[in-house]
């Protein structure tokens, strides 16, 4: 049952929200002072899932409410975002910090961040708003959101070079110890025009404290290709090392698995409003069957701000060797 402080939080929300949108339409973005300024997304879905033997329901669900605070001042700038969510037990609304860091650029070649921000790994983006399609690619291992400083280097426009260290890679309890190093480091490559080429590694050195004690890791590879301005291609290719290696009570298993990502994917645009994407992904760790997956999304973009998306995803082989489909519709509001 939801309380009324649920409810109040929610209808607070849905005023926030009306407020901001009504100034996104005659504003494109909601500029509050010289040195501040707001963003966002709104993002709402339906969708069913098939699955052999087994009842169809279908759902619909207001998914996710972000606000961003952007901060300029010179050669500092910050980002806050906030962040609402469901939970995954209740039917109910928490609004969170998401991220938040400080950035100081020495140059425009180097720069400095501190706080909580995105891991640099992965070719999907985290947020609805930044991806082609409503769902990520079969058992996406990439990093999250982390604590820690980063820095940023751009040798030329070929060339760019980036390094974090982090309390956590992945949030895991076992490493969230600054006395246990936590990092990640990227090199992005752009040796040609239309190509974009990005190589990354991610560790985590996990320890129960009782003399067991090895790194998990993620070296991660991904290039983008763009064919014409209304089409591109992008695989994928991540190799996975002790992987799964806290087991389901919580503890640390004697030793981790070695597994592999991958993922391949075409976005073309028919006219300037509809889209297509189309992507084939799959995740295999340790004596586990390889778990694949085919998607097919067409977009439409009704406005600047406002777009909507149906997905038929078609698992081939889950972790328990079955297949299924999914099929969703998504509207994603931004300012």
């Amino acid at each position: 049952m939801v309380s009324n402080k649920e409810r109040k939080l929610s209808l607070c929300l849905v005023a926030l929200v009306l407020i901001l949108s009504s100034w996104s339409i005659s504003n494109a973005q909601v500029k509050l002072t010289d040195n501040l300024s707001l963003s966002g997304f709104l993002d709402m879905s339906a969708g069913t899932s098939l699955v052999e033997d087994e009842s169809t329901e279908a759902n619909t669900a207001f998914d996710q409410f972000e606000l961003d605070f952007h901060f300029a001042n010179d050669k500092v700038s910050a980002r806050v975002d906030i962040d609402s969510t469901s939970t995954s037990s209740e039917v109910s609304r928490l609004i969170g910090l998401e991220q938040a860091h400080v950035s100081y650029a020495f140059s425009d070649k180097f720069s400095i961040t501190a706080g909580r921000f995105l891991s640099c790994i992965g070719f999907e983006a985290a947020e609805p708003a930044d991806m082609y399609q409503y769902s990520w690619s079969q058992g996406i291992p990439y990093p999250g959101y982390q604590d820690g400083v980063a820095i940023n280097f751009t040798l030329n426009d070929q060339v760019g070079i980036y390094a974090s260290m982090v309390e956590s890679v992945w949030g895991n309890p076992m490493s969230s110890s600054l006395n246990l190093p936590s990092f990640e480091a990227q090199v992005a490559l752009t040796p040609i025009d239309k190509l974009t080429t990005k190589i990354g590694f991610a560790g985590d050195v996990l320890s129960n404290g009782a003399g067991t004690e090895y790194l998990q890791s993620e070296v991660n590879a991904w290039a983008q290709f763009d064919v014409a301005d209304n089409f591109f291609v992008a695989a994928e290719f991540d190799l996975l090392g002790n992987w799964d290696a806290i087991a389901k009570d919580g503890n640390l298993r004697p030793e981790g698995d070695s597994g592999m990502h991958f993922l391949g994917m075409a976005n073309y645009g028919l006219t300037d409003k509809v889209a297509v994407t189309a992507r084939f992904s799959g995740y295999k760790v340790g004596d586990g069957d390889l778990e694949t997956e085919v998607t097919l999304s067409p977009s439409y973009t009704f406005t600047d701000s406002w777009g909507g998306l149906v997905e038929l995803r078609q698992t081939l082989a889950d972790a328990d060797g079955n297949s299924r489909t999914d099929i969703a519709i998504e509207t994603i509001y931004t300012f």
